[in-house]
This record gives C-alpha cells, structure tokens and sequence, in this order.
C-alpha cells in the first residue's frame, strides 16, 4: 500500500500502527457501533431501518458465465463473467476464441456454481528393509499431508443460447452480460471484426427477501 500511495500518505495496519484497526475486526466493530446508535430507537423505528428492502443491495445469488460449444455440449468450460454476490447494475465483457475451422459457433450463457473438488495426496510408497526412527519420522510427516484443494466451476441453469454463423477460422467472439438494477439481464454476442451480432433479453426473476436473484 505505501508503494502505490505517495510518500507522504500515511498507512495505517497492524503491521505499521499498534492502533490500527484489523481488517477482520472491521465488520464486528461497525455493528456494534451501528447497535449503540439505534438502541434508544423505538422497536418499530429499528425494524423499518433494518428491514432487507433497505439495508440489502440487490445483487445475483449465482455467477454469470460463458460456455462455449462448437459440436459436443458436454465438453463445455465455465467461464465466469460475473462473479456470485455481485451487486446490481453490473456489466461485463469477454472475448473468447472459437475453433480454427471457424463456422456456426453456440454460446451458452448460464448460471455458475463454485465449488471446491477436493483430492487426496497419493501414499508414498514404502521402504523395505528395517525402519529406523528417522524414517518412522518421515512417514508419520507423510500421513499428515493436507489435502489438495481447487476451485472449480459446475454449469447450472442455462439461460440464454446464441447463435453465431459463418465465423471465420481461428476468430474471436465478444459476449457482453448486462444486468440491470432491476435484475433484467442483456446479452449480447458478437464476432469481433465482424458485422451484426446478436441480442437478447431476460426479464426480471423474483427477488428474494435478501436482495438476491
């Protein structure tokens, strides 16, 4: 941080400031500052100013991506363009490279899951002959492993499919997601360099209590 500000720019953290706020601490502060503020509020005042209509920002449940497909839909990527919990209007954009033979390309716009896929480490294999305590060392140490741990994408609902005809070999395709403040979602699909494109609309899905669609 005092790389990127100027010199005379004052940095407080932990680690500069033995006053500094920690940034984990930041969010249970700020509640219980906002608690002492309304305490002598009448309960219905407080309900009203707390209820999720107000204090809750609508954004997307779900990440909003990309999954192109040239001949088999099975063999298709999550690519995110809008991450989950995004808040509302948002708009993002991406290029993405079709197949070299270029031709009718679908785009696939669909909601994304993360998930972590979890993966064992492989079991060292053993020694033979007498073990001596330095090697019981070892072994203990390799039993302790921690697991392998990576974010991945599953494709949920679909919703939208675009497509592209006569694109040319080893092209690109620009897809632009739009969602509004009103949680209306555009979609728009073109080949970059080329003429046209294509559009749609979603209307608007039903808002959760929490803001959230």
């Amino acid at each position: 941080m005092q790389a990127i500000f100027q010199e005379s720019s004052t940095v407080l953290s932990p680690s500069t400031s033995p006053t500094a706020i920690n940034p984990s601490d930041l969010t249970a502060k700020g509640a219980a500052i906002q608690a002492s503020l309304i305490q002598e509020f009448d309960k219905e005042d407080i309900e009203q100013s707390t209820h999720p209509m107000v204090t809750i920002t609508p954004h997307i449940r779900n990440a909003i991506g990309v999954v192109l497909v040239s001949s088999d839909a099975s063999h298709g990527i999550f690519k995110p363009l809008i991450e989950a919990e995004t808040a509302v209007p948002a708009r993002r954009a991406a290029q993405f490279l079709v197949p070299k033979a270029g031709g009718n390309i679908l785009v696939k716009v669909c909601e994304g899951i993360r998930d972590i896929k979890v993966t064992k480490p492989e079991p060292k294999p053993k020694t033979n002959g007498n073990a001596t305590d330095e090697d019981e060392d070892e072994e203990l140490d390799s039993d302790e492993e921690e697991d392998i741990r990576e974010k991945i994408w599953k494709i949920g609902t679909p919703l939208a499919e675009i497509g592209l005809k006569g694109v040319k070999p080893s092209g690109k395709v620009e897809v632009m997601v739009n969602v509004t403040g009103d949680l209306r979602v555009l979609i728009t699909a073109r080949e970059v360099g080329g003429k046209g494109g294509a559009r749609g609309e979603l209307e608007s899905p039903k808002a959760t209590e929490n803001g959230a669609a």
